[in-house]
């Protein structure tokens, strides 16, 4: 991934027109609908996203579903703490990280099930985590 070339002006490109597209034109607090952003990207509704979760759930889904995913990283961090001596739950943290940086620089919601997986998966066995 470079900023510099083709593929990276491209990603650009894509968030920019999401992103004018949502603050100007469609609803910042319920999004535009999963699977939206192919409509807006390509002009007719075929399959496109810009390459960025973050981006496409705060697009498709508003600052609702934005606030979800980020609760849920939330919640990953803070019982990672809690972690001595549970090496299934401590491997299955990282993948979920490697998994989520990744979904950060390419796919889409579809294609980046793995997050969700491993985030499941590190989840199963988590102590609740109590914010004081």
């Amino acid at each position: 991934f470079s900023l510099m070339g083709s593929s990276g002006e491209d990603r650009m490109d894509m968030i920019g027109r999401l992103s004018d597209h949502i603050l100007f034109d469609g609803s910042i607090f319920w999004g535009e609908g999963t699977g939206a952003a192919g409509y807006v990207l390509n002009g007719r509704d075929e399959r496109g996203y810009p390459h960025n979760i973050l981006i496409e759930i705060f697009y498709e889904n508003g600052i609702i579903g934005l606030l979800i995913l980020l609760a849920l990283l939330i919640n990953a961090f803070a019982s990672r703490r809690n972690l001595s001596g549970q090496h299934n739950r401590i491997t299955s943290f990282y993948f979920f990280l490697f998994f989520f940086i990744n979904a950060l620089l390419s796919g889409d919601i579809e294609f980046n099930q793995y997050v969700f997986l491993f985030y499941f998966v590190f989840m199963i066995k988590a102590q609740p985590v109590v914010f004081r």
